[in-house]
């Protein structure tokens, strides 16, 4: 038979012993929270019966040392064939020393000791006896005690196996057994425990470097309270405010309401509803200005919205739930996306996102379930999807338009508490991308997290803001929630790469005020850029537990930014996936591998032999964790194919067959649970390490048919399918145990030796053997590699600034490796440099970022320019062309244009036109004062000149005219 595992510390209180044990002594009794089985005589021996029966193979224990004073033995009972006739195995917690006992026909001879080198209080270790023919071999911790390894024959015939304790000394917390062939089964041979003698530790790896980057992170500058609960809202708590510039909408009066507000009931009150605020423009150019805003209801009457057939302030309710709005206009159709119940896959009822559309942004029609909705029967959570966050795609790398975050499993942990990704270029048609748990991480280890409760959730993908080669996204830091409440919530950013990992130190930047309106919880902030400044609204709740809308004013300020992961430079090393028909390039198996498809996809069937032998896949490629900063190992949409009694493991070894350094999750069958029919918690295990590894993780997976009777949200299926991994950090020696792309605990790795060829493998088998073969599938595996440096980008350029009163010019400096410079000024930004249509005597804060295909350099050194004050507009000349004249015939007149002025300037320019009377030749040699001959004839006649100025603006006058009145020429003149 294969391995056999039962775990007393995951029993409940009171819980009866599994079939196969019994008490041969004394008596035991489960307390629950993870005490595993204590024993209960003061003075004297408790003997517990284990079905380990063996002659080959191996026994192992994990014991709870309850007091490190005491000087009695834990004691592993093998060879039993009755009280007189059997072996101990014994390991005292005081000092650490092992010895064995063999007792025949009643006579006692203690062997010589030695120590395990593991001792003390509330240790917690393993005692192992392995037998190989005649040799029998101890292991404590994982680790052989060279010095007492016996061979002997005595009693090599017995099979029976006890547990025994002296005066309550210890727990026992769990019971793992492979009996070989004469033992009970015909497995492959149990590997010799002994270490390989060619292994040596590794040496020491250099600490990871904390580096830095120099960007911008948010800072909110509280205004207060904004909103009480909308009246429409019949229950305590609003849910999930979002803000919507209406400009792009068709048939919306936007110059008066040119922002909306738009939030819904939070889980009490049945359906819910979608509610509406609007936002009214009367010059105050201020979202947080409380008084300009007003409640559907209370101006859905007025003529501008006469189109408009909804009145009420709940703009839409669906039969089933109505929560969480989230809109994007496109090709002027408003799609709005909210959480709804009512939903059935495959038999399996569900919440998930539905689809509405609009054309005028409150009349909304056409429910449509978005393919965010998934088959939990065949995937990783129980069907609570929904929480559609939809948006822009920010991020260069994913070619896609929109991106959105949702749930992929909701309610507690058993329900498989997920979110997924998807994306879409259409709004319609929806991809995943990535599924992630509840992140937790090596964020654990910074202030806000110190509740190992506490988690983050990065919920608005589409609003961050790049920064360097990174992006600054905002989440949440809570509590595990319940029926909508994100319990003790702060609000913070952190910096995530292009894999949408998180990469940085946490910066937090919204949290309660004690006593105030916002006391027990902020979140859920969004944002909104208007009128050249950048407003938050974010969801609170008191302490009387109503919820209120708080608002900010958020600004973006210079930030040093703690680079703690930086995931760099990945490498795929390893990727093996199923692709229309099994696995077979690359991998051994000793079954033959099927091929189904499941949930879209192609999956690899490792089958089960009926009457329990394991079946073992392994990948032939092999990788180094030692060579790599950061490995990370992951097993993709891998588990049980059914409800059938499984046991499956899957990691990595430096020898699949008879490993000495061993990491695997291990998934126990149901019959070894304490509740066979819940979730269960995945394990990790290790072998190799200084105290062997055995820990129950937060991770789950589905185990009975009957998951859906729990709760309203079930359980999850016991053929879900996970993507699961461990990211290995081996300078650290730790293991992050991964759900997706998420971390969530990470657990030491001291001792173990990574400096060597390690193989993937996935082994299980049948814990009770059945009339049907069973099995498990998986789509397939991927080892990715990255490093501790920080993206390459090019420097910080240096920039230099000229302005006018309404124009500013950035220049920036040559930086070597940049392809391309971004110019910003406030909340504007180009390629240019040049920024137009700026006010006068205003101040703006500009900087720069050189450019390459890695991301953006830091910002250059932030300046504040100031635009010029207004020119003041230029008067026109004004023309004088002086007074009417009369003189005789043929002589000189001088016209007089001197007295034109102009008040803010000089005039540049006299312009006289002659325009009634006989023409005259004007000399302009003196242009103000241009002169003539009067012509000479028999009648009077009277010229007429107009005089135009032009300023040294250019700038001209009206006309000014002047006559010049010439007398008739006396015939007696001319006869003379």
């Amino acid at each position: 038979m294969a391995e056999v595992y039962y775990d007393f510390s995951a029993q409940p209180a009171e819980a009866p012993l599994p079939d196969g044990y019994s008490v041969h002594q004394g008596n035991w009794r489960n307390y629950g929270n993870n005490s595993g089985l204590t024993p209960l005589t003061s003075n004297g021996n408790d003997v517990l019966s284990i079905p380990a029966d063996f002659s080959e193979g191996f026994f192992q224990v994990t014991v709870r040392a309850r007091d490190a004073d005491n000087t009695k033995y834990a004691s592993l009972r093998f060879r039993y064939q009755d009280d007189d006739n059997h072996w101990l195995f014994q390991w005292r917690a005081s000092d650490g020393n092992a010895r064995f006992v063999k007792i025949v026909n009643g006579s006692v001879t203690a062997l010589t000791g030695a120590s395990s080198g593991v001792s003390g209080d509330s240790t917690v270790t393993t005692l192992r006896v392995a037998i190989n023919g005649d040799t029998i071999t101890p292991s404590v911790g994982g680790n052989v005690v060279t010095g007492i390894i016996e061979t002997s024959t005595d009693l090599n015939s017995a099979t029976g196996t006890h547990f025994r304790v002296e005066d309550q000394g210890y727990a026992l917390m769990s019971v793992t057994n492979d009996a070989n062939a004469s033992g009970g089964g015909g497995v492959d041979p149990e590997p010799d425990p002994d270490p390989d003698p060619e292994l040596t530790p590794d040496a020491p790896l250099p600490a990871l470097t904390t580096h830095t980057i120099e960007g911008f992170a948010r800072q909110y500058t509280k205004t207060g309270k904004i909103f009480d609960n909308h009246s429409a809202n019949v229950a305590d708590r609003e849910y999930w405010i979002r803000l919507y510039e209406t400009k792009d909408w068709p048939n919306w009066p936007h110059e008066q309401y040119p922002v909306v507000a738009e939030s819904s009931s939070d889980h009490a009150n049945g359906a819910g509803a979608i509610l509406l605020r609007v936002y009214e423009e009367i010059g105050q150019y201020d979202l947080t200005h409380a008084a300009s805003w007003h409640e559907w209801q209370e101006i859905s009457n007025l003529p501008v919205f006469d189109h408009i057939v909804t009145k009420t302030g709940a703009i839409y309710s669906d039969p089933n739930q109505s929560e969480t709005p989230s809109r994007v206009t496109k090709d002027g159709i408003i799609y709005m996306f909210f959480h709804g119940g009512g939903v059935t896959i495959d038999g399996v009822t569900l919440q998930a996102t539905k689809r509405i559309q609009s054309t005028n942004g409150v009349d909304f029609s056409n429910p449509i379930v978005t393919d965010i909705a998934y088959n939990p029967n065949f995937l990783s959570g129980n069907g609570h999807n929904g929480y559609q966050v939809v948006g822009d795609n920010v991020v260069e790398s994913i070619p896609y338009t929109y991106i959105t975050t949702g749930l992929h499993g909701g309610g507690d942990d058993q329900a498989g508490q997920a979110q997924g990704v998807w994306v879409s270029n259409d709004l319609e048609n929806w991809n995943l991308i990535q599924i992630h748990g509840k992140r937790r991480g090596y964020l654990a280890e910074y202030p806000n997290m110190s509740d190992s409760d506490r988690f983050y959730n990065i919920y608005q993908f589409h609003s961050m803001k790049k920064e360097g080669a990174y992006y600054r996204a905002l989440y949440s830091q809570r509590n595990p929630s319940s029926g909508g409440q994100a319990t003790n919530a702060v609000m913070a950013e952190l910096l995530v790469n292009e894999s949408l990992e998180p990469v940085s130190a946490p910066h937090f930047f919204l949290e309660p005020t004690e006593g105030g309106f916002d006391d027990r919880q902020v979140g859920d902030a969004t944002e909104l850029e208007y009128a050249g400044k950048t407003f938050a609204f974010y969801v609170t709740r008191n302490a009387n537990n109503f919820s209120e809308i708080g608002a900010a004013y958020v600004e973006h300020v210079p930030h040093t930014w703690e680079i703690a992961r930086p995931l760099s430079n990945k490498n795929t090393l390893i990727s093996l996936q199923t692709n229309g028909s099994a696995l077979s390039s690359g991998v051994t198996s000793n079954q033959t591998l099927g091929f189904k498809t499941e949930s879209g996809n192609g999956m690899t069937v490792l089958p089960l032999p009926a009457n329990g032998d394991e079946a073992l896949l392994t990948f032939n490629a092999t990788v180094n964790p030692y060579e790599h900063d950061y490995l990370d190992i992951y097993f993709d949409f891998i588990g049980k194919d059914n409800a059938d009694d499984i046991n499956l493991a899957f990691g990595i070894a430096d020898n699949v067959t008879s490993p000495s350094q061993e990491l695997k999750v291990f998934w126990p069958a149901a019959s070894t649970t304490s509740n066979p029919t819940r979730s269960t918690k995945m394990q990790l295990r290790s072998l190799g390490a200084d105290t062997e590894l055995l820990k129950y993780t937060d991770n789950y997976f589905g185990q009975s048919d009957s998951w859906r009777i729990y709760n309203d949200q079930g359980d999850e299926s016991p053929a879900a399918k996970h993507i699961v991994g461990m990211r290995l950090v081996p300078s650290e020696k730790k293991v992050y145990m991964l759900q997706g792309s998420s971390e969530k605990r990470v657990y030491s790795t001291e001792g173990m030796i990574f400096n060597q060829a390690f193989t993937l493998f996935v082994r299980a088998n049948l814990q009770t053997p059945q009339s049907q073969d069973s099995s498990v599938s998986l789509v397939g595996v991927r080892v990715i590699s990255s490093n501790d440096e920080v993206v390459a980008v090019p420097s910080a350029p240096s920039i230099t600034t000229s302005k006018t009163n309404d124009r500013v010019t950035i220049s920036s400096s040559a930086v070597s490796g940049a392809t391309s410079y971004k110019y910003f000024l406030d909340n504007q930004s180009n390629d240019t440099g040049v920024f137009t249509g700026l006010e006068p005597e205003t101040t703006y804060t500009v900087y720069a970022r050189a450019s390459n295909a890695l991301g953006d350099s830091a910002p250059s050194t932030i300046q504040a320019v100031t635009t010029d004050a207004a020119a003041v507009p230029n008067q026109a000349p004004i023309a004088n062309a002086g007074s009417d004249q009369s003189v005789e015939a043929g002589v000189e007149f001088i016209l007089d244009g001197t007295g034109s002025q102009d008040s803010d300037g000089t005039i540049v320019e006299w312009r006289w036109t002659q325009t009634a009377g006989d023409p005259v030749i004007l000399n302009t040699s003196t242009p103000s004062q241009p002169k003539a001959t009067s012509p000479s004839r028999t009648s009077e006649q009277t010229l007429t000149f107009q005089l135009i100025t032009v300023d040294d603006e250019g700038e001209e006058s009206a006309p000014s005219t002047v006559n010049v009145n010439v007398a008739a020429v006396v015939l007696s003149e001319i006869l003379k």
